[in-house]
């Protein structure tokens, strides 16, 4: 795994493919910022295959993608949960997915109850609030088309007329193919 991570650091690739959590969070928030930190005019490369994870590490990982002075290219295969606003994230005109790829958005997960309940669903709301208010400032969605997180999956086009991605990559499926317009 090290080298893997070596060799994608040394191409100008992040490659997020498992669940987020505060680890691998941490991990690739410090890459972006080593990456960006580079004297080049080259993007980064953010390869997203995952299906959610960790609000909190995933906003970490938003916050630090928008703090980049660099151009952040993200590829999008199978993306859910808060990989989706991670997606979107990417420079506008560099965000693409993969032609098999789905997106999809979900609510929060809630459940506590009594006083502890209440806590956390004042939590929750305010984590899906940074969520939207990222998709807002990222897509074309407004708080008038989604007033709230509810479960949505899209297929590429979709995506793409929502602002969450610009363009189908081309031979895609592989990792290998190469943008195009979508």
């Amino acid at each position: 795994m090290y080298q893997s991570r070596e060799t994608g650091l040394a191409e100008r690739v992040v490659r997020i493919n498992q669940p987020i959590h505060e680890d691998n969070a941490n991990w690739i928030m410090m890459e972006l910022v080593a990456l960006d930190q580079q004297e080049t005019d080259d993007s980064i490369r953010v390869e997203i295959r995952c299906d959610g994870g960790s609000v909190y590490g995933g906003l970490g990982i938003y916050d630090v993608m928008r703090q980049c002075r660099s151009t952040i290219m993200t590829v999008g295969y199978q993306v859910s949960g808060i990989a989706a606003l991670l997606l979107a994230a990417g420079t506008r005109g560099y965000r693409v997915l993969d032609p098999m790829g789905l997106v999809t958005l979900v609510p929060l997960m809630q459940g506590a109850s009594g006083v502890e309940g209440v806590l956390v669903q004042r939590e929750v709301t305010r984590l899906e609030k940074r969520i939207l208010d990222g998709l807002y400032a990222c897509t074309n969605l407004t708080p008038e088309s989604l007033p709230a997180l509810r479960e949505w999956t899209l297929q590429p086009h979709e995506a793409i007329q929502l602002g969450l991605a610009d363009q189908i990559m081309a031979g895609g499926g592989n990792g290998g193919g190469h943008p195009s317009g979508g």
